[in-house]
């Protein structure tokens, strides 16, 4: 039921490859930036926004990330609650992956993607850094710098348009159920 770090973490391995950051409120609004363009790339937030802290226990609203100016790249939707919840990442009313919460402690996630591409999250309950390891051989290494703000650095070879905001929508979802 715990998570187990992966080898590469356990030996303290570093990443050298791309860097984002994304930061979230308790209501699911927030950003993503990139450290190497110096700007915010894409902003993500809920339709309908969420009015109260206890959002989604009865009804989840849509979580969607869009450019900066305005037009949408990707609609993630809750698609099952029992026995793992899952939900589907779609791009332009196409299925481009899904996301799945691996265990009931919010500790564990998977994101299939479509195009063949697989990443298993591993949120160790009290640390500030996560990891994640793909089917590819692709690491990404998340560190908490605040509850609010985490700190992204994934495999340049293993990075994909998905990945990302996939990340924003595990970090709303972490958010909300802390």
């Amino acid at each position: 039921m715990l998570a187990k770090l992966p080898d590469w973490a356990r030996r303290g391995e570093s990443i050298e490859g791309n860097r984002y950051g994304v930061g979230c409120s308790n209501l699911g609004e927030g950003e993503i930036y990139g450290f190497s363009e110096q700007r915010v790339i894409m902003r993500f937030g809920n339709v309908p926004t969420a009015r109260m802290l206890m959002y989604g226990w009865i009804w989840l609203p849509v979580f969607v990330v869009s450019q900066m100016d305005g037009p949408e790249l990707f609609r993630v939707t809750r698609v099952r609650r029992w026995p793992r919840p899952g939900f589907e990442i779609s791009s332009g009313g196409l299925k481009v992956g899904e996301i799945a919460q691996a265990n009931p402690v919010y500790a564990r996630y998977e994101i299939d993607l479509q195009s063949g591409l697989n990443w298993r999250l591993v949120l160790p309950l009290f640390s500030a850094w996560f990891f994640g390891s793909s089917s590819a051989g692709g690491r990404l290494l998340v560190r908490k710098q605040t509850h609010y703000q985490w700190l992204v650095a994934v495999d340049a070879d293993h990075d994909c348009p998905f990945l990302i905001p996939a990340l924003a929508f595990i970090h709303r979802e972490y958010l909300r159920h802390q």
